[in-house]
């Protein structure tokens, strides 16, 4: 039923004129009468007074409106009801005909008798434009009612012929058969029968017994149609007043209707209460009811139906390296299980390798992810600090949110403060408490070796001896009661001995601002290789290294005991065309990866030229002597004390941590002969040489 209604201008202008008669009118807020009303377009006068049951002052449910003056100032309008049935609703419509009023409208509704206002609604702007008050409200007992219309503070007026208002009311039982159920002492057991939200404030609390800790409740909250309601639910635990769930329809008009479900987990016994309302309890609906489904079972997941479950850090679930979880689920709507592993000894200087392995069924609902953490230990920590940020800064890079990113162990950079993000707990690291470092996230295909955003798989630095692992939901907003996931983590030897300590930072999201930016902080991090001269040549290595995790990349640092790794030496033949020796540039490589198919970039960064060298798959060769591998040092340029060999995977996804590769740099004298770029009339990456000593500043 609505009992909303609209009235033309020119009918509200007679009937003003008709229920305007000499009198006075009672201020509400005084024992008097009003203020005395003036004459037209002065102030139209009534004699409404508080409390008189007068019948030209009745208000007859879906009768014609009344029509009023809000004049002189403080005025008030008194007008009654009478309501023949308990558990009624009355609909109040309160509106004028005028675009701008200085009187902002109001109403009050009273029960005979008494001075409880039991419901009314105020016009707050009266210059946006027509106000039209339209409002729904319960009254639990039969009698007589009031409303009283007046100006929001009593502080203006408007005396125009033609600024009336007109009031009108409806009255209907409410199909609500729940009510009264306003409160948790009025909540009622859920019998099937649908509930309805009928009036403004409105608020309907049912309640569910559950026989034992452990359990989960399911709940659906649904209705069939469009509504100007937006439903909400809120659950809460048995003291009536602790929540522990909500959800919501944020616009009731949006879509063809409304459907909510959620899934609890229930920590203990007892008796449980869900509140359902409209958001901001200033919306209802007479005729559109809804529907609330709620049912328990035992939750699936031991670790939770007993004992304190894993639902947080503390709480964490042993994993033995290599042993699969099995039997876990996503049961409840934000569910977090936390697993810890542990390995001796394993630190930022000594680390191992983490094998991670989380596999949903396809038939769940669940988006996974899985959080790697550990306890940094140059922030440490006392048990409940918030550990919003590590003492690790992040700065520089012209703003550049990735460079600034690249320069924190959890990835993350706090720009306002210039300090890394930490995960917001203190950790027990195990020999030591330190803030959490969120070292990586993981989600979605990027994570799948397989292309099925179900299976996340990859291998992964371990800088502590203690990891926590949390698998949740994405946004936490799926679960799943019915298809368990399986949780492999396996602790791995870290072959590679050049990675005591690492020589690269770990960057597992890597872009190309970061690869940019790092490449000067890596450096630094680059493992020292003695290069030696043999029979006319400057050999450094064999290299050997494994990229052994996703993300990983090796630096290495040449030099040469007794002077710089490439010697400047003066060029006696005229043959060559130039004024120092030149080098030519050749890399000898081996790369076994049957397992893994993946390349392997090798670049030699020789600081002023463009950094040289192959991308290459299995097998072994050498790289610099074959057509259109032109690689050579200008004798004029490369004359430091070191450079750079750099070895990567080309995506930085790809790691294989069984088969190494090896590398040796061979510096030969004299440019190679596949290379023009030793001539004298070359410039773009030429050496220099007599007749043009200075090719990169001769370029056009």
């Amino acid at each position: 039923m609505t009992l909303k209604k609209s009235f033309p201008i020119l009918s509200s202008v007679i009937l003003s004129l008709a229920l305007c008669t000499c009198g006075t009118s009672e201020d509400s807020n005084s024992d008097g009468g009003d203020d005395v009303d003036g004459g037209i377009d002065v102030c139209q006068r009534d004699d409404s007074q508080k409390g008189s049951t007068a019948t030209e002052w009745q208000l007859v449910p879906d009768g014609e409106p009344a029509s009023g003056y809000i004049c002189p100032k403080r005025d008030v309008d008194h007008y009654w009801f009478e309501v023949t049935q308990p558990r009624s609703i009355v609909d109040v419509s309160l509106s004028n005909n005028v675009l701008a009023s200085t009187v902002q409208l109001c109403f009050d509704i009273y029960k005979q008798g008494e001075d409880i206002r039991y419901g009314g609604e105020c016009d707050n702007d009266s210059t946006d434009g027509k106000t039209n008050l339209n409002s729904t409200w319960y009254l639990e007992e039969a009698g007589t009612y009031f409303i009283e219309v007046r100006d929001d503070r009593g502080d203006t007026e408007d005396s125009r012929v033609l600024n009336n208002y007109l009031l009108s009311i409806g009255v209907v039982q409410d199909k609500d058969e729940y009510e009264p159920n306003d409160s948790a002492a009025q909540a009622k057991t859920i019998a099937g029968g649908q509930g309805y939200l009928s009036y403004r404030e409105d608020e309907d609390w049912y309640k569910v017994d559950v026989s034992s800790a452990g359990q989960i409740m399911l709940l659906e909250l649904t209705n069939s149609a469009k509504t100007e309601v937006d439903l909400r639910y809120e659950v809460f635990m048995p003291d009536g007043s602790t929540r522990i769930n909500a959800g919501e329809d944020t616009d009731g008009m949006n879509g063809d209707n409304t459907y909510l479900h959620d899934s609890l987990a229930l920590a203990e016994a007892g008796t449980y209460y869900i509140k359902i309302s409209d958001i901001n309890g200033d919306d209802a609906d007479l005729d559109l009811g809804y529907s609330l489904s709620v049912s328990t079972r035992n939750n699936p997941d031991a670790r939770d139906s007993s004992g304190t479950g894993n639902e947080e850090w503390a709480q964490a679930t042993p994993i033995t390296s290599g042993s699969t979880i099995t039997g876990a689920y996503l049961a409840t709507r934000g569910d977090d299980d936390w697993y810890v592993i542990e390995s001796p000894g394993v630190d930022d200087v000594h680390p191992a390798l983490l094998e991670i392995d989380l596999v949903f069924p396809n038939a769940s609902p669940i988006e996974p992810v899985i959080n790697l953490l550990v306890a940094d230990p140059h922030t440490p920590c006392t048990a409940g600090d918030a550990c919003g940020e590590l003492v690790s800064t992040c700065s520089g890079c012209n703003n550049d949110i990735e460079c600034l990113k690249a320069q924190c162990p959890s990835h993350e950079c706090l720009t306002h403060l210039s300090k890394c993000k930490g995960s917001g707990e203190c950790l027990n690291g195990g020999s030591y408490w330190g803030c959490g470092v969120t070292s990586l996230f993981m989600y979605g295909v990027e994570w799948s070796e397989t292309g099925n955003a179900k299976h996340l798989h990859t291998v992964a630095p371990m800088y502590g001896q203690r990891y926590y692992f949390r698998v949740s939901d994405y946004q936490s907003k799926r679960f799943d009661a019915d298809n368990a996931y399986t949780l492999t983590i396996t602790v791995r030897q870290e072959k590679d001995t050049h990675e005591v300590p690492p020589n690269g930072l770990y960057l597992p999201y890597m872009t190309e601002s970061q690869e940019n930016a790092s490449r000067n902080w890596n450096k630094q991090l680059a493992t020292p290789i003695n290069c030696t001269e043999s029979g006319g040549e400057i050999v450094c290595g064999p290299i050997v290294g494994y990229l052994s995790y996703r993300g990983d990349q090796d630096w290495y640092v040449m030099s040469r005991n007794g002077g710089a790794v490439v010697p400047a030496e003066p060029e006696s033949s005229p043959a060559e065309k130039s004024v120092t020796v030149d080098w030519d540039l050749q890399i000898d490589w081996s790369f076994n990866n049957g397992k893994s198919g993946m390349p392997v970039g090798i670049l030699v960064d020789p600081g002023r030229q463009t950094p040289m060298g192959p991308e290459v798959t299995a097998g072994s060769g050498t790289w610099g002597v074959g057509a259109g591998e032109c690689s050579y040092f200008c004798g004029e340029y490369h004359t430091p004390d070191s450079f750079y060999l750099w070895v990567f995977n080309d995506t930085f996804r790809k790691y294989d941590y069984e088969h190494p590769y090896s590398v040796t740099i061979r510096l030969v004298r004299d440019c190679p002969a596949n290379c023009g770029y030793c001539d004298d009339d070359r410039c773009e990456y030429g050496c220099p040489t007599p007749t043009n000593p200075d090719p990169e500043s001769n370029c056009p």
